[in-house]
């Protein structure tokens, strides 16, 4: 798009812009207009009753929380073996990978003579 088509869209787009902001505002004042017109009165907030009291709230569950962290805890020992094995599993495959690659690189260098 060459810079004056540019500069006629972002004017078409500003008077498009304009002409909704235009809109809006005769809307607004046309909706204020009805609401002032109809002058609902205004309503008081209803009143409590005074024979309803509201207690404290207590709450609803009074179970210790260090009792259900333990619940869901892992034994550090074997988390540390659950480690170990992955990373060698994780090793084993890269290694693998590596020398699989390096077998058919030099299948493919040395193969094709």
């Amino acid at each position: 798009m060459a810079p004056p088509d540019r500069l006629t869209e972002l004017r078409r787009q500003r008077a498009l812009l304009q002409q909704h902001t235009s809109w809006l505002d005769r809307e607004i004042s046309r909706a204020s207009l009805n609401a002032t017109l109809e002058g609902s009165p205004a309503v008081a907030p209803p009143t409590p009753d005074p024979s309803v009291t509201l207690r404290a709230a207590e709450p609803l569950i009074t179970a210790d929380p260090d009792a259900i962290l333990s619940q869901y805890r892992s034994d550090e020992g074997r988390l540390k073996t659950d480690v170990r094995k992955g990373c060698l599993l994780y090793s084993l495959g890269a290694f693998s990978l590596l020398g699989l690659s390096l077998l058919i690189v030099y299948h493919l260098l040395t193969g094709s003579k």
